[in-house]
């Protein structure tokens, strides 16, 4: 008897240790949180990672810090997947957690730099398909083997419509959108909306307002051996341009390499093929007076951290290497070198880039990058750079 009892007991004790954390999490994955961080109308830019939110200054060639808001602001944000920046004002973006339980919803976060506020808002509309992003709000994407689902977010986190496909679509990591109109490329079959083996790709077009609404499917794929792999979509003009980062045989399979941005005009959504220098570009960015266009290489794939910078009224485009500004030759520590975000400054004379292992400031009119500065912080995750208005 005494011996079930304790038997008992080491159940009871075992049940609560596997269960409990679950139900804080439940719990606490309903509740909205706010809080509030110093910001600072001298800084130039903002970098926002898990740890919190630093500013930074720029006094000739010197990057100063001028406070840190050490925070716990996100667990598991994808470094990938699109940000929205709204109102010149506030950053929206999401926490995926890196929770493996299921029904444990991720926040939807939303930083105001104005004011010094941020709201978490729980969510179980996470963007564990990709994310994207139009002038007035964020979205989350969301594709099973069965259906899928955009949903929108406002600027405070909270979600305001959603649209529900009958098929499954698999998407981007990034999506964008623009003067009403949202641009969503995804792989499926155009004719039974099912899944298919080379995953063709379309792009779908959204009015945003007064409800999502589907109201044009274009069909991308145009040859007969390959399809593409697409990977993020930028908009800067009347143009919207698809990052090609491979594509795939038709027949073999076989994923080969590309180095090419797919560019669709925004009125008649013809085609047409930007060639980049270097193979696998991966992310995309925009200057904001969409001059520039900054398109990033990851070091897994060809060995070196590279940023493609391509000029859109002449067509010109260069290339920074931040793994040798980085001084790093051992590949295995290349990641270090590997950009994050990229923003422009208020008057659009330098570029911040901030990569997982430091910052960057370049200067379009020297074409040389004019300061940097480390950070060795390997518990944290860069997540944003923010340019301060």
């Amino acid at each position: 008897m005494k011996k079930r009892s304790v038997l008992g007991i080491g159940l009871v004790i075992l049940v609560s240790l596997v269960v409990a954390p679950f139900i804080q999490r439940k719990i606490q994955s309903t509740i909205t949180v706010q809080e509030t961080f110093k910001s600072t109308k001298a800084a130039d830019f903002y970098t926002v990672s898990t740890d919190g939110l630093r500013a930074f200054e720029i006094k000739g060639s010197k990057i100063k810090q001028l406070n840190y808001n050490k925070l716990d602001l996100a667990n598991n944000p994808s470094p990938t997947i699109g940000k929205a920046e709204i109102d010149n004002r506030y950053l929206v973006f999401s926490d995926q957690d890196g929770s493996p339980w299921r029904g444990i919803n991720r926040p939807t976060i939303s930083i105001d730099f104005e004011k010094g506020k941020i709201i978490k808002t729980p969510t179980p509309y996470d963007p564990y398909s990709g994310s994207g992003y139009s002038e007035k709000y964020y979205y989350t994407h969301q594709a099973t083997t069965e259906d899928s689902g955009i949903y929108k977010f406002d600027k405070f986190g909270k979600q305001v419509d959603s649209y529900t496909f009958d098929f499954m679509s698999l998407g981007n990591s990034k999506f964008v959108g623009n003067s009403g109109k949202l641009y969503l490329s995804v792989a499926r079959d155009p004719k039974s909306g099912k899944d298919m083996d080379n995953h063709e790709n379309t792009l779908l077009v959204f009015d945003e307002k007064p409800k999502l609404k589907l109201v044009k499917e274009l069909f991308l794929e145009d040859n007969p051996s390959y399809t593409y792999m697409p990977n993020a979509i930028e908009q800067a003009g009347d143009s919207i341009y698809l990052v090609i980062t491979g594509r795939r045989d038709r027949v073999s399979k076989e994923r080969l390499p590309d180095n090419r941005l797919m560019v669709i005009n925004k009125a008649d959504y013809q085609k047409r093929f930007i060639t980049l220098a270097e193979d696998y570009p991966s992310e995309i960015f925009r200057s904001r007076d969409d001059t520039y266009l900054f398109v990033t290489h990851p070091s897994v794939m060809i060995g070196r951290s590279v940023l493609s910078v391509y000029h859109i009224p002449t067509g010109n485009q260069f290339q920074i290497d931040l793994s040798e500004q980085m001084g790093i030759t051992d590949k295995t520590d290349k990641y270090t070198s590997d950009v994050v975000s990229v923003s422009t400054s208020k008057d659009g004379r330098q570029l911040f880039i901030l990569i997982h292992g430091g910052i960057f400031v370049y200067d379009f009119s020297t074409q040389a990058l004019v300061s940097k500065l480390s950070i060795d912080d390997s518990d944290a995750q860069q997540i944003y750079m923010w340019t301060n208005r």
